[in-house]
């Protein structure tokens, strides 16, 4: 059975975590005023070794050098698929005078260059992996709704966001950081500010499908889903 009741703002703040990838801990929780524990989004962020990342206490200005590196790699690499061999010349020959200049700051720049790789890699990973510890097995989620299929006015199908006016307002957070649900009777929606919770067993699949509302949408994709057999709004 699913249930959804309201959130207070303050607790809503603690639901969402997306700045950091998640590494030690498969399963967390997250708690309302009231004591009612429910699974933190963080446990659906598959958990990761965390690779070394020289770039949190890199100085301001090699981290903006780094940044042109990497860019002028990437012009690189395009120039030699087009086999413009004066475009490869003039950008490596930038590349040279940038590595010579963070040399003699102390930093390798192919090798930073190379861990930003995989540091990428890693999170991308994470972004469209599902974290097995919660796969397949019933929990209490809270979060907010973004709205994909209408049966008139009430919502037959959506994605559950963790952020408010996330997918509609703001762009949609990665596909870890969503859920698909329906609900074949359809539900009221009053406003995307209303949170909720759901009660029910969370799977895998890859949705990629177009959240709407009457002042925004956009494609959006997720690789959890839900099936809801009830839903209760509670004042």
């Amino acid at each position: 059975m699913f249930r959804l009741i309201r959130l207070g703002p303050l607790f809503v703040l603690s639901l969402f975590l997306l700045s950091k990838p998640i590494f030690a801990s498969d399963v967390e929780y997250d708690y309302a005023f009231d004591g009612e524990s429910f699974l933190s989004w963080r446990s659906l962020i598959l958990s990761v070794d965390e690779l070394e990342n020289p770039f949190e206490s890199m100085p301001y200005e090699a981290m903006g050098e780094m940044r042109h590196y990497a860019s002028l790699k990437e012009a690189e690499q395009k120039a030699k698929v087009r086999d413009d061999n004066v475009v490869q010349a003039e950008v490596h020959e930038q590349l040279v005078n940038l590595e010579a200049r963070l040399r003699e700051q102390g930093h390798d720049a192919e090798a930073l260059y190379q861990q930003r790789n995989r540091i990428m890699a890693q999170r991308i990973n994470q972004m469209n992996s599902p974290n097995p510890a919660v796969i397949d097995k019933e929990w209490r989620i809270a979060g907010f709704m973004a709205p994909i299929d209408f049966d008139g006015t009430k919502v037959t199908r959506f994605f559950m966001v963790p952020i408010a006016g996330a997918c509609i307002h703001t762009p949609a957070p990665p596909p870890n950081q969503i859920i698909l649900l329906e609900y074949e009777q359809g539900v009221e929606l009053k406003g995307l500010e209303y949170g909720f919770w759901v009660e029910g067993t969370l799977e895998t699949e890859v949705t990629t499908d177009v959240a709407n509302y009457y002042d925004g949408e956009s494609v959006v994709e997720t690789i959890y889903r839900m099936q809801a057999d009830e839903i209760h709004f509670f004042e």
